[in-house]
């Protein structure tokens, strides 16, 4: 027969078991949590120290695009791109290089095409950064000096701070 609960044939009173362990489940997802940020900051340094150093004139120009007031560099952006424009307008400049994924996927490679791609991207890049450093040199020309003194000492202090945690420490293989 079925008492009122609908059970058949149970017994007076059947409590599903307990879970018995919470604490020690806890543990283990707190414990899987501490090793995969150890193993997160672990693999952090290692590719840190793998890394090939940067140009010292590229990071110089990224310090100071860094200490320069959070207006000045949106200025910048927008003086330097609305230059970018019409400078590509005035020369008529369309890109029609090969892009780098159609010459990858290419049946044969050509690896001659390849490399001149590559080129092309690396004047393309060093011709953006040259009028990207006149703009910012016009920019700071027309600063006052105590402006560009407070830039300095920026510099100077964000500088000096990558130079002692970029500096060689003991026991650490420098390659």
């Amino acid at each position: 027969m079925t008492d009122e609960q609908g059970n058949q044939g149970a017994g007076p009173e059947q409590r599903p078991p307990q879970r018995k362990g919470r604490g020690l489940r806890m543990a283990l997802v707190v414990s899987l949590a501490l090793n995969l940020l150890l193993a997160g900051f672990l693999a952090g340094g290692a590719l840190r120290a793998w890394q090939a150093p940067a140009q010292p004139a590229m990071v110089e120009m990224r310090a100071l695009w860094q200490v320069l007031p959070g207006e000045t560099r949106q200025a910048l952006r927008s003086e330097f791109r609305g230059r970018e424009r019409a400078e590509q307008g005035m020369r008529g400049q369309v890109d029609t290089s090969p892009s780098l994924p159609g010459l990858l996927r290419a049946d044969p490679f050509d690896a001659d095409a390849f490399v001149v791609a590559l080129a092309n991207v690396r004047d393309n890049r060093a011709e953006r950064a040259e009028r990207a450093e006149r703009a910012l040199a016009q920019h700071l020309e027309a600063l006052p000096v105590t402006e560009r003194a407070a830039i300095a000492e920026r510099l100077e202090e964000r500088l000096e701070r990558r130079a002692r945690r970029d500096r060689p420490r003991a026991g650490r293989d420098n390659r």
